[in-house]
């Protein structure tokens, strides 16, 4: 049997659905993950950090209503598929990214942002660089998960924060059931009849199920050496915010 190239599969699905993703979030989530991924930007930009790094930030919501929200801080938006950073750019010069600003000091600049490719398993930027870090749906995509925490964990400064959002499978027995009959079967349906890429979505729920449980998440950053590590559930536990200290 091949081996599985983890990183060249998840670029190609990405390239290939760059253009959709945001379309395809909206539609699988109902919208919700837009008030997930505020509610991580309002969290870390009470903190007020002076530098922000957004890893695997794809099309650039995250990294986007951070700089709007902070526009003292650097922002650095860091992904490894350059299609997807394509549509951040152009999203940058749009207003709000969830369609609403984000932040008490929320603002339409981005001037305080860069985007740029960079590989989350090996990130190019010395020890203690960022006051706190963001993840978002992007650790599952991940070849080595301990690897990139790891990363994170050592390019965050002493106290900096790290702020994770990632979906996952409700464990409520009643809920599990058709939650995975969705991902696994209707997500591909919705994939084909709305962007014709249902082979790409259908990754989305292999890389689901492979993904470790909040719980284990929790512990592995705790292996990592994060510290008061703690986590929100969404949806019944369909996805979940994980909060760590440096």
């Amino acid at each position: 049997m091949e081996s599985f190239d983890k990183s060249a599969y998840v670029y190609g699905v990405f390239s290939r659905i760059s253009d959709k993703y945001d379309v395809m979030n909206d539609l699988e989530s109902l919208g919700l993950h837009r008030l997930w991924k505020a509610q991580l930007v309002r969290e870390l930009s009470r903190q007020n950090p002076a530098s922000v790094l957004d890893i695997a930030c794809g099309t650039g919501d995250i990294a986007i209503a951070v700089a709007q929200a902070l526009p003292a801080a650097r922002v650095v938006g860091l992904d490894f598929n350059e299609p997807m950073l394509e549509v951040a750019k152009r999203r940058a010069t749009r207003e709000a990214p969830f369609g609403f600003v984000v932040g008490e000091s929320g603002t339409r600049s981005t001037n305080n942002l860069r985007l740029m490719t960079g590989d989350a398993m090996a990130l190019p930027f010395d020890d203690e660089s960022f006051d706190a870090a963001s993840i978002s749906f992007g650790l599952r995509n991940m070849p080595d998960y301990a690897l990139s925490l790891a990363e994170i964990y050592r390019v965050l400064r002493p106290g900096g924060r790290l702020y994770c959002l990632e979906a996952s499978y409700p464990t409520n027995e009643l809920v599990k059931p058709p939650f995975k009959l969705y991902f696994k079967y209707w997500l591909p349906v919705l994939a084909k009849l709305v962007v014709n890429s249902p082979e790409e979505y259908a990754w989305l729920n292999t890389s689901t199920e492979a993904f470790p449980s909040k719980d284990e998440l929790a512990l592995l950053m705790q292996a990592i050496g994060f510290s008061e590590v703690s986590y929100s559930s969404f949806l019944l536990g369909a996805a979940a915010l994980h909060r760590s200290t440096k």
